[in-house]
C-alpha cells in the first residue's frame, strides 16, 4: 500500500463555503474532549487507525503538540443525527506559515481519518475536497498538509489523497497475519534464511556467560 502526502492551497479569502459541503452536519472543536463520545463511537463501529484515537491523541496533544503549540481542529461530520466522519486536525505555525495538518501526523505511519463504512464508500471525493478548503478558510491557515495518507484504503481510493498528492518515499507494506508464529516464519523467510537463523539461536543457547 502506498503512501501520500496531500499539500492543497486554501481557497482565496472572499470564497465562501459551497453547499455541497453544508450536506453534512458538520462540527468543529478545539478540545478532544468535546468530541470523544461521537468519536469512540465512530472508532467502535467504523474504519480508522489506532493512532487517531482520542486517548493516543490526547497524550500527544499534552506532550509533543503542547511543546510545538498545535492547536487542536476536530472536524466531525454528522449525517441522519449519527457521525459519519471524525478528522483530528491540528494548526501548526512555522515560519510565518499556518498549516492543517492532522494531529501527531509524524508519529504515525498511516493517517486515515475514521470514517462510518458506509459514508466512506459513497461519500464523493469533490465534497471532501471542498469541505477541507472550507476548513482551512474558517481557521486560516495558509495551506493543508496531509501526510501518510494511504492512497488506496478500504476498497476505494482515499477522499483525502487530493489531486494535488505527490507520493511518499516511505511506503507502507500491508499483510495479514498468520494464527501461529512457525506459519509467519515460513511465510516470511526463505528455506536458508530459516536455517541461518535456527543455528544462530542455537548458538546462542549454547553460549555461557563468563565473568
Amino acid at each position: 500500500m502506498s503512501l501520500t502526502a496531500a499539500t492543497a492551497l486554501k481557497p482565496a479569502p472572499d470564497t465562501e463555503p459551497t453547499p455541497d459541503a453544508a450536506t453534512l452536519d458538520i462540527t468543529i472543536h478545539s478540545d478532544l474532549h468535546e468530541a470523544a463520545a461521537e468519536w469512540r463511537e465512530l472508532i467502535s463501529s467504523g474504519f480508522g487507525n489506532p493512532y487517531q484515537s482520542p486517548e493516543w491523541l490526547n497524550a500527544w496533544i499534552k506532550t509533543l503538540g503542547a511543546e510545538h503549540r498545535v492547536e487542536p481542529v476536530i472536524v466531525v461530520g454528522r449525517s441522519g443525527g449519527k457521525p459519519v466522519m471524525v478528522l483530528p486536525f491540528g494548526l501548526e505555525r512555522t515560519a510565518g506559515t499556518t498549516s492543517l495538518s492532522f494531529l501527531g501526523h509524524e508519529h504515525g505511519n498511516q493517517n486515515t481519518g475514521i470514517w462510518d463504512p458506509r459514508f466512506y464508500a459513497e461519500v464523493p471525493d469533490e465534497q471532501i475536497a471542498v469541505l477541507l478548503k472550507d476548513v482551512c478558510h474558517s481557521h486560516h491557515a495558509d495551506m493543508l498538509v496531509l501526510q501518510n495518507v494511504p492512497e488506496d484504503w478500504k476498497g476505494r481510493k482515499h477522499p483525502l489523497v487530493l489531486a494535488v498528492a505527490t507520493p511518499s518515499p516511505s511506503p507502507i507494506f500491508v499483510r495479514n497475519l498468520s494464527a501461529d508464529f512457525d506459519t509467519l516464519f515460513r511465510d516470511t523467510h526463505s528455506k536458508s534464511s530459516r536455517k541461518n537463523l535456527l543455528r544462530k539461536k542455537g548458538i546462542c543457547s549454547r553460549s555461557t556467560v563468563t565473568k
